[in-house]
């Protein structure tokens, strides 16, 4: 972003600086580095204008995104906005460092540093939307890399069936565990301050981490286990996918499902392979989140939305009636 912009930019030129930023991020983007990424557009344009706030800027941003979708349309690629099943506290500490200016001058970044971007968990992604084939969107790869790609995501969509007991170590070291109890922490201690009624008796203890968890990730080895390609073969491929973000890698060097993938393959997802999607947003399939506790149910939740069903919802799963207050499932 330190690449000087010439002045007197159409508002056609500032959305193709966005895109070619979000092409440049591989296609997917957190909402607030591409709200920076607009406002420097703007203010090497002499448009800041230093009343405005973050939420006029949002504006502005979704805007400029609708008039790429117009323009996007007839070439079958869509830039969409989701969110991170992570959640939007974890997420937005994630890219915070990308939010700090070094290349800019004091002027530029006192702007910036007045803007108070929001905690969030939304991303743009940019996508194919091309109608033809169950797997219309990996047309970059071959066949033998189609057929690898199908078996790799039903052995994630098997491995996510298995519970897995949470012992103290996978509490500390696991941000999915801290995030939920944290939010569970916050609804017990509303609960102490306002009980929801005399029979019901408030928490004066922290919460307990629930005892299972599951994950939609797995190593090398089970992926190449899924498939006739050679193990040389796979490495090569899972990079490219890792670049693509299709796939993330783990710091324990698991793979696990990224943005991209499940954007673009969300029908193929649900209809092939029985992922569910979030019970609140219905938007994506949750690879992230929680899970209620009840066997079969088919209840899930991306992490912010888990938080708003239970602050401002219910704390009982829709479904099955269960609690997903003091029972649940980590999605790890």
């Amino acid at each position: 972003m330190s690449q000087e912009i010439s002045i007197g930019l159409s508002d056609g030129d500032k959305q193709k600086h966005l895109l070619q930023y979000l092409l440049g991020s591989r296609g997917v983007c957190h909402e607030n580095i591409l709200l920076k990424v607009l406002i420097l557009i703007e203010y090497d344009q002499g448009g800041v204008d230093e009343s405005s706030t973050v939420f006029d800027w949002q504006r502005k941003l979704q805007d400029h995104i609708s008039q790429l979708n117009y323009r996007l349309q007839p070439l079958k690629y869509q830039i969409k906005k989701t969110m991170y099943g992570f959640g939007k506290e974890i997420v937005s500490q994630q890219v915070l460092k990308k939010l700090h200016i070094s290349d800019r001058n004091q002027t530029s970044i006192a702007v910036l540093d007045r803007m108070a971007f929001p905690s969030s968990s939304q991303y743009y992604v940019y996508i194919d939307t091309s109608p033809f084939g169950e797997m219309k969107h990996a047309t970059r790869f071959s066949d033998k890399e189609i057929d690898y790609i199908k078996g790799f995501i039903m052995v994630f969509a098997k491995a996510g069936t298995v519970k897995a007991p949470v012992d103290e170590e996978l509490v500390q070291s696991s941000s999915i565990i801290q995030e939920v109890d944290r939010i569970r922490q916050k609804v017990y201690n509303r609960k102490r301050a306002n009980p929801e009624n005399e029979d019901e008796e408030a928490s004066t203890h922290a919460v307990s981490s629930w005892p299972d968890s599951q994950t939609y990730t797995s190593d090398i080895a089970a992926l190449t286990d899924s498939t006739d390609i050679q193990p040389l073969e796979v490495q090569d491929l899972l990079a490219r996918l890792c670049e693509y973000r299709w796939l993330y890698k783990t710091e324990k060097a698991r793979y696990g499902m990224d943005l991209r993938l499940l954007v673009e393959m969300n029908d193929y997802l649900t209809d092939v392979c029985d992922f569910l999607p979030c019970m609140r947003c219905k938007d994506v399939v949750v690879t992230l989140g929680v899970r209620c506790s009840t066997t079969d149910c088919p209840s899930m939740w991306h992490v912010d939305c888990y938080e708003h069903d239970i602050l401002h919802e219910n704390k009982k799963c829709k479904a099955c009636e269960e609690s997903i207050l003091d029972k649940g499932v980590y999605i790890m």
